[in-house]
Formats: C-alpha cells, structure tokens, sequence
C-alpha cells in the first residue's frame, strides 16, 4: 500500500472575489484578505471533496488505478510494493500537475501503515488502531476532561476538530456513535450547555478515555476488524450470520437466526419477565429482542445481518444513535456486544406482511404459557 497527502490543500483553491470580504483578519489597523480558501472554515472538506471526486473518476477510470481519498489523503494498493509506488507516483504527478503540491513528509508505503490513525495489516488483512496516535490523542482528551472536571470550558475552536477525530473513529468503532452527540451538542450551545448535558459530555469523555487507554495496549483491545470484499464473503459460507425479529407490546418476543446458507435456523419465543421496562416506544421492544439475541449468542467474527419491521429501530442501529433515553441504553449495550462479539452489524427493514414468522414467534411463549420456547425449524 501507499499513502500520499497534499500539502496545504486548502489554501491550494482560490476564493471568488465578491466573497472574499466575508474571510478577513485585521490586526494593527490593516485588513487581511483571505485570496484561498481559509483552514478551518466548515464548508472546506465539502467543497475540496468534489474536487476530489473527480480526481477519484480520473485515476479509476482513465488511469486504472484502484484508491481511496479523504479530503487530502490519497491511499492506493497492488499486489507488489513496486506496482503501488508507480501508481502513488501517478497520481501525485497528475495532481502536481493541476497546481498540487505533494508533502512529502507524509509519503508511507508498506504491508502495514497508518492512515489517519487507523492501523492497515494487509498480512493478516485487518485493520485495528494505531497504539501511538491513540496515546497521542488520549492524553490531548484527558487535559480538555481535567479543564471541564474544573468546571471551566473549553476554547469553541478546540471542540470542532475532537468532533471530527471522533466522528472517524466512530466510523469503525460501532459502539462509538453513540458517545459523539454530547460533543456536538457541546459545540452547537457551548457555554449555553445545560447542566444534565455537560453531565452527559464528561461520562462520554471518560467512555472514549478507556478506549483509547486499551487501543495504547495492543493485546488488551478485542476490537480487530477483518477486511472484506464481495468475494470474501460470497467465498465463506460462515461470514454472513442472519437475525430477523419481532416484538409484540402485550406478549413477548421472538426470533429466528442462521447462517445465510443453512436451511435450518433455530427460533426463540420469550415472554416479557417481571423486569422488564414497559414503555410505549415500540422501538424498545424491538432493539431488546435484539439485545437478548447478541447475550446469548455464540457467534463470532462476521457480519450480523438484523432484520425487524420496524423502520426506527433499523435507523438507530446503522446510525448508532437514537433519542428516546431508555432506548439509547439498550444500543450502547447492543453496539458494544457487536464491538466485543467481532461482528459488523447491518440492519434491514422489511414490510410487516414479510415478518409474519416473527411475528408469530412474538406471541408463541404466551399462547403455551410458558416463559421461554426454544427449537429449529
């Protein structure tokens, strides 16, 4: 592999001139003008992107050459190390060639490299965190968690970029959707915060200190991806795990799981215990069906496909993240089993007329009076 960044990519785009008296700085009585697009400004990645993807269409469609970009960041592959420099060498001269200029500082090629903190290991074909930019940023979150422990706040311009770093990170880490909306809340209202808000923003602050503590120690972190294609997962017929559930409010639950290819899965029935919640959200009772599945789950180590009727629930787990306070519990706990289980969670809705199964399941353990109903069909 190899990766490849522009050097001051931003400031590489001019800015229109009827808006350049909207990005000025004045200091000693003189106003400066931004002549390029300043670092810093939201829209930026935006803007910079589209340009990106057409670069992305020239390399791909002209050159034959397999990428990927974030902004900035250029990464290409082969099957040897020679066939992966003449192919960054390409691309850095065509974008050298439309006014780029290429840092060279950050040129990384290898079986293992660091892409934006994210760790690549074409070897073992997985990818997991880089232990020194975790410590790196693990000390940065514990100085800004000991200035709000003091009960100050944070500069407005500090908030910004930890959003964006965890916004990546929460790209791999499931689990980690969920512990980001207190940061941007955070930045939206700032000194405006509510108490129960700022409450809120230190749990998670203390949640992603202990996860970066463990991915600062290799071997104590679980959370290890495979990298997958079409063909790797077509190839095994054990990488694909399915789930399709139901819940009624009234009875129970239910579920019936597999491998993609089996032709036999095993249902569930369960009636709601003693202690269970009672709550009107319907999405409660479909994320719990889907909680009790992941506890008593043996699977390990690929994709968990979860099918419900209903559509809520299907947004809050590709999301990670949902409102309703008691529903947000049960996906943390949901995004954390699929983080420690290994598995990659995707949901699917389907309409209520193709769950009937499930739904029948729902009511089993009531309709026999009994508390749980296990089998195989």
């Amino acid at each position: 592999m190899c990766v490849g960044d522009i050097e001051r990519y931003f400031h590489t785009y001019p800015t229109a001139w009827d808006n350049r008296n909207y990005f000025c700085i004045q200091y000693k009585g003189v106003t400066w003008c931004y002549s390029k697009c300043c670092f810093g400004h939201t829209a930026c990645p935006y803007y910079t992107s589209t340009f990106g993807a057409e670069y992305y269409r020239w390399f791909t469609h002209i050159y034959c050459i397999p990428c990927s970009y974030i902004v900035d960041d250029w990464l290409t592959a082969a099957a040897t190390l020679e066939r992966s420099l003449a192919q960054m060498k390409t691309i850095s001269n065509v974008l050298e060639s439309c006014g780029f200029t290429m840092n060279d500082a950050k040129f990384k090629s290898g079986q293992q490299i660091v892409f934006l903190g994210i760790l690549i290991d074409s070897v073992t074909m997985t990818i997991r965190f880089d232990s020194v930019s975790a410590k790196g940023f693990r000390v940065e979150l514990q100085v800004y968690f000991d200035i709000l422990l003091d009960n100050k706040h944070l500069d407005i311009n500090i908030v910004r970029p930890i959003c964006g770093k965890l916004n990546w990170y929460a790209e791999i880490v499931q689990s980690g959707g969920i512990h980001i909306q207190s940061f941007w809340n955070y930045f939206r209202h700032h000194k405006r915060s509510y108490p129960a808000s700022m409450i809120q923003l230190k749990k998670d602050i203390q949640w992603w200190l202990q996860l970066l503590t463990s991915w600062e120690h290799e071997d104590s972190t679980d959370l290890v991806y495979r990298i997958l294609s079409a063909d790797v997962l077509a190839s095994d017929p054990h990488s694909i795990y399915v789930v399709q559930s139901d819940a009624s409010g009234t009875d129970g639950y239910g579920y019936y799981h597999s491998y993609l290819s089996s032709r036999n899965p095993l249902f569930v029935s369960k009636s709601w215990g003693k202690d269970f919640i009672h709550t009107t959200n319907s999405m409660y009772f479909e994320l719990y069906a889907l909680s009790d599945f992941l506890i008593e789950t043996t699977v390990r180590r690929c994709v968990l496909v979860w099918i419900t009727d209903n559509e809520s629930s299907t947004w809050a787990v590709n999301k990670g993240n949902c409102k309703d306070p008691a529903s947000r519990v049960l996906l943390a706990s949901i995004l954390g089993l699929c983080d420690s289980h290994q598995l990659q969670i995707i949901a699917l809705w389907v309409p209520r007329e193709t769950n009937q199964f499930a739904d029948y399941l729902s009511h089993l353990s009531t309709y026999l009076n009994r508390s749980t109903v296990y089998g195989r069909l």
